[in-house]
């Protein structure tokens, strides 16, 4: 999701996926910034005792450093973006809570999203 790209060989069929996932390294595109490969890398450890969640603060990591964890748990911080739809809603004062979780009739909320964070840009 964050390159696009599918971090293992899946040219081959699935057995060679399978192998490519437990036994080879993830690829990760040359022009992606340093602090996302190396939370990448720490996401991908073969070993989950060694990944992130199970082994590090996932919020120390660089990629995350211009975060305030505290802010954004306690709601304080504004989305990155917004999707169409949801500003559309809020235009017509029907709200941006949508209680039953569902999308309005007609939008489409996915179709031409496009979206990277401008502090992933170095």
């Amino acid at each position: 999701m964050a390159t696009g790209r599918y971090p293992f060989d899946d040219k081959h069929g699935d057995a060679a996926l399978r192998h490519s996932i437990l036994e080879n390294r993830a690829k990760v595109p040359t022009w992606t910034p340093s602090k996302l490969v190396i939370l990448l890398r720490k996401l991908l450890r073969k070993k989950a005792c060694n990944r992130y969640g199970v082994k590090g603060n996932i919020r120390q990591c660089l990629f995350f450093d211009s975060i305030d964890w505290e802010a954004m748990e306690n709601g304080r911080l504004p989305p990155p973006f917004q999707l169409e739809a949801m500003q559309q809603l809020a235009e017509n004062n029907e709200g941006c809570q949508m209680n039953n979780g569902s999308v309005p009739t007609g939008v489409n909320i996915i179709e031409g999203f496009s979206y990277q964070s401008p502090s992933w840009q170095e």
